[in-house]
């Protein structure tokens, strides 16, 4: 019996200790329902965004930033001139094609219905240039690799967005400094956020002296 003094009552630190302890049962917790939040798609690339996400100590919104993801250019080919037909056989030769890699012509010999099997000539064979993909020299991550139009060789690369960096999020001091009430000295309770929503659902302070 260490906290009983001299006259047998408790001292001023255990009557301090079961104040606080004592203390949430006098707080009146808010009732909170949160409305339903649909889920909305980025103007730009259509993607489905992240639901609003609130501190729950300072109601500060700290939903993660979108990024959109790389999409190919749009492209249209172009009205490509009609193709120049045999002189001996009055056939049109092979539409070419490109490399979809590296963009590089793909040509298929023309092969004369009257030319003998034996004497065929065989289509080149292609390989790639070798095009090393590059680092972005804002946020040091790859590039997308490099795209080709099969049709026409026009570049189709999709664009390079840099992601946004992550912002470490810190409540204001005044925030999170306990504050007494000025009646009865008791420590106020913590403010609290709805993570979903934002709004204050503080529990209320019921004063000692009331």
């Amino acid at each position: 019996m260490g906290d009983l003094n001299q006259f047998g009552g408790y001292n001023q630190s255990s009557m301090l200790h079961v104040r606080m302890c004592a203390r949430p049962a006098m707080e009146k917790l808010l009732t909170h329902q949160c409305l339903p939040i649909s889920a909305s798609v980025c103007p730009n690339c259509g993607e489905v965004l992240s639901l609003p996400t609130y501190c729950d100590w300072c109601g500060e919104n700290i939903t993660p930033k979108h990024a959109c993801a790389p999409r190919p250019l749009p492209h249209i080919c172009g009205v490509q001139p009609a193709p120049a037909r045999c002189l001996n056989c009055g056939e049109e030769p092979p539409v070419t094609r490109y490399c979809p890699t590296c963009g590089q012509a793909l040509h298929v010999a023309h092969q004369c219905a009257t030319t003998l099997p034996q004497v065929r000539r065989a289509s080149p064979v292609h390989s790639c240039r070798a095009l090393p993909v590059q680092h972005c020299p804002l946020c040091g991550v790859l590039k997308p690799a490099l795209a080709f139009c099969d049709n026409c060789g026009v570049d189709i690369t999709p664009q390079h967005v840099c992601a946004p960096g992550v912002e470490l999020h810190v409540c204001p001091p005044y925030q999170v400094m306990p504050r007494r009430c000025p009646h009865c000295g008791d420590i106020m309770p913590a403010l609290q956020h709805c993570a979903r929503c934002g709004k204050n659902i503080t529990p209320e302070h019921v004063c000692g002296e009331a």
